[in-house]
Parts: structure tokens; sequence; C-alpha cells
């Protein structure tokens, strides 16, 4: 199979991208908000006669994404769009909605929506994240990364009361963190930092650098309702190796073990009680640290990803 994307992020470009030319299928990407969103039709029209795909895939809703270019000419030229709808729960109405209802293929990480989408006349499948095993492993330490806890992402409003629970409460008790992101300064925000805190936005390249040279890597999430929805975060920390602090989420209970693959905490309570006991016991971090790695890199890598993708698109 062919597949042309239309966007970068890493979830594709590190995700599903490589895990399907594993799976030996064809892959071209035209990031197309990159450019001018007057001229994106030419250069689509270009990548889709060069490359002939089989289908066009989108995500999200990316900024300067001109997405009714892509509609006209995937009609024009008789060729399917699969449409993943990353951000769901959290952007469910205003942005999926729509774009799945434009889509001939829908995806989604949140399996309790398959029932809103069937509302809509729209058969959606459940795809998850995953972790790309060439890209996230182990590496070794960096001096200028070294902390006792680190936190990758940006300060999203809705996850400002997580951001307190499991950040804030480790600043508070003293502890070294980074933390790597946008806006975690504003102080418009429900929960912001010092500066001595916050390192500015990581390049995504260093990331197993930055997750291997951290104690412990926190993790937030948008959602706290869903069996299977989390963040990307999840199957990035534990594809590197990493000892995983997570805010608790049902999908945490549900697809990993508390303890066995990663950590979790609910309360500001818990985040110190947890955070204390494993920095005074780095044998069993490792121990877990690396149950996680085998878990994600055997259930939840890009490649198996990639190919429950292909099942669905063979099956229809």
């Amino acid at each position: 199979m062919k597949f042309l994307f239309t966007n970068d992020p890493p979830v594709i470009m590190f995700g599903l991208k490589p895990g399907l030319e594993k799976a030996n299928h064809h892959v071209n990407c035209v990031p197309l908000w990159r450019y001018n969103y007057e001229h994106q039709d030419v250069l689509l029209v270009k990548a889709i006669e060069d490359f002939k795909p089989d289908y066009i895939f989108t995500e999200g809703d990316p900024p300067n994404f001109n997405r009714q270019v892509v509609l006209e000419l995937a009609g024009q030229y008789s060729i399917p769009i699969i449409y993943w709808a990353i951000q769901d729960p959290v952007w469910y109405e205003e942005i999926s909605l729509y774009c799945a209802r434009r889509a001939d293929f829908v995806f989604t990480t949140t399996f309790e929506l398959l029932r809103a989408y069937a509302s809509h006349g729209i058969k959606a499948h459940t795809l998850l994240f995953g972790c790309n095993p060439e890209f996230h492993r182990k590496v070794p330490s960096r001096l200028e990364y070294e902390a006792e806890a680190v936190f990758v992402g940006n300060n999203y409003e809705k996850r400002g009361e997580a951001a307190e629970n499991v950040i804030g409460t480790l600043v508070d008790a003293g502890f070294n963190v980074h933390v790597w992101g946008n806006w975690w300064e504003d102080s418009t925000k429900p929960f912001f930092l010092p500066p001595g805190y916050c390192r500015g936005s990581l390049p995504y390249h260093l990331l197993p650098a930055v997750y291997g040279s951290a104690k412990v890597v926190l993790g937030l999430h948008l959602s706290w309702l869903s069996l299977t929805q989390t963040s990307v975060r999840t199957y990035e920390v534990l594809g590197c190796g990493a000892f995983y602090l997570t805010q608790y989420t049902p999908a945490h209970k549900n697809l990993f073990c508390k303890g066995v693959h990663l950590e979790w905490a609910g309360s500001k309570e818990e985040s110190l009680e947890v955070m204390e006991f494993y920095l005074a016991n780095p044998r069993s971090r490792e121990r877990i640290a690396r149950a996680g790695q085998e878990h994600v890199y055997k259930h939840h890598n890009t490649t198996l990803r990639a190919q429950q993708l292909v099942d669905v698109l063979r099956k229809s």
C-alpha cells in the first residue's frame, strides 16, 4: 500500500511512518502546513501525481493546514482519506467530528467514542499511540540534562490541576525538576513556574537523551476518563527505558501494571510519597523501567500499530 501523509508531527514521522515502512508499505509525506496556505494545492497535486498514493492520511488539526484542498483533490483523484483523531476525546466535538464526517476511514485513540461516531453514521476504529524502538530507546545520560525529575510538554490550561498536583508538588518540596515546553512561565495560566525550572522548547531528536538523563520522568494528560486514551508521552517514555511517574488515569490502569511497568499518583500526597520512595530505591526504578520498555516494545510498538491500521483497510 502507498500512504501520503499531509503533516509531519513526531507521532507520524517517528511513529506510523516508520511503522508502515517496516511493514513494507510505501510512504511519502508532504507537510502542507509548512507552506503558503494558498499554494498548498500545487504541492499536493505534484505529490499525488508523482507518488500515486492509495490513501491520503490526515490527523488532528494542524495550524495553517488547508483541509479543503485535501478534500477537493482527494475527490478529484478518487483517493480515500484516512483521518486519525489524535486529539480525542478533548476536541471531539470541535475538531474530530467535523474531520471524520469528511473522511473515508476514521481512527480514534479513544475507545469510548466509537459509539458516538456511530451515532453520526461514522464507523470508527481504535488506534492507539505507540513507540518506535529504533528511536525511542535508552541512551547514555548527558550531564546537561541530568535531573531528579523531568517533564516534556506544553503548559495547557486543561491540565493545570494535574500540573499542580505532580510538578508543583515536587517543585515545592525542593526537588531538582526540569520542565521543557511552552508557556510554563506564563502567569496568566492556572499553573505556572518560576523561570529557574523552565528549559524552553525541546527539539524532538533530543527526547531520548533528556529522558535517559533524569531519574524520574513525569506524565500529565488532558483526559482522565478513557480506558484507552493517553498522551503519546507514555509510550515515548517507556520506550526510552525511563522510569515513569504519571498522573493516574483509567487508561494507565487498563494498559499497564502499577509498580511493574510504571508508577502513578492520584494526589499531591501520593506524588510526593512515590517520588521519595523511588529516588531512595534506584534498583526498583531500573527494574520497572526495564519492564516498562519490554512491555511497550512487545505490545505497543509502531509496527503493530501500522499493522492494525492496514488490517482495517484490507477488511473494508
